[in-house]
Order: C-alpha cells, then structure tokens, then sequence
C-alpha cells in the first residue's frame, strides 16, 4: 500500500531508501515518500533486518553490538525491542488462557538471589 502525502495522482517510483523500500516523487510538488510500514508499527528498516536484530537480541547480544552488526541506529533498535516485546504482551494475553502450573522451575533466578545474598552477608560481615 502506497501512502502518499500528496493527492496528485501524477507520481514515479524514485529509487530505494537504505532498508530497500521503494521511494516515489510526485511530478507535480516534487513532494517524495516511501511505501508504508505498517508491518513494523512505521519503523523504516526492512523486515529482514529486524528479524536479524531480534535473532541477535534474543541471543544475548547488547543493543550497542546489536547496531553495530546491523548498521542500525541504537535507538532503532530500542524501539525495535519495545515494540516486539508489545506484541508478544498481546499475543500472550491473547492466546495463553487459564494454564494451571504445579511447578515453575526458576534456576537462574534462585542462582542470582542466592549470589545477592552472600554478597549482603559478606558486607555485614565485614563492616
């Protein structure tokens, strides 16, 4: 879907931004604009670099090294974040209803605490 900030019907496609999406300039203004993002809540990075800062974020990767890689604006890739983590909030509320757990397996979590622990001890010990 193409939306153009003009209403002149007389337009032409007018190159590529960076991310590949098609750019178009109206013949009459001269006004230019890009193909619209809806896919990606108006983001202007192509679908194939977010999914490669996603991969790289869910795999431990810092947002600082995650730009780097991908040639992306920190901030984008902030933004990126925040808006998947939105969408998986709503999928979740949309999809996982009533799941009756027994047991929840939190090893990492008891390991962090623990480690604060010791580390409140060995202070109050020391002072």
């Amino acid at each position: 879907m193409i939306v153009a900030v003009c209403q002149h019907e007389n337009r032409r496609q007018n190159g590529r931004t960076k991310a590949g999406t098609l750019r178009y300039r109206c013949k009459d203004c001269g006004i230019s604009w890009t193909e619209s993002t809806a896919k990606l809540g108006g983001m202007r990075i192509g679908m194939d670099r977010a999914v490669k800062i996603i991969e790289l974020l869910c795999e431990g990767m810092s947002v600082l090294a995650t730009s780097r890689l991908t040639n992306s604006d920190p901030h984008t890739v902030i933004d990126l974040m925040v808006q998947f983590g939105e969408k998986c909030t709503q999928y979740m509320e949309q999809n996982i209803k009533a799941v009756h757990c027994e047991e929840i397996q939190v090893d990492e979590i008891w390991q962090y605490c623990i480690a604060i622990a010791q580390d409140f001890r060995t202070a109050a010990g020391a002072g």
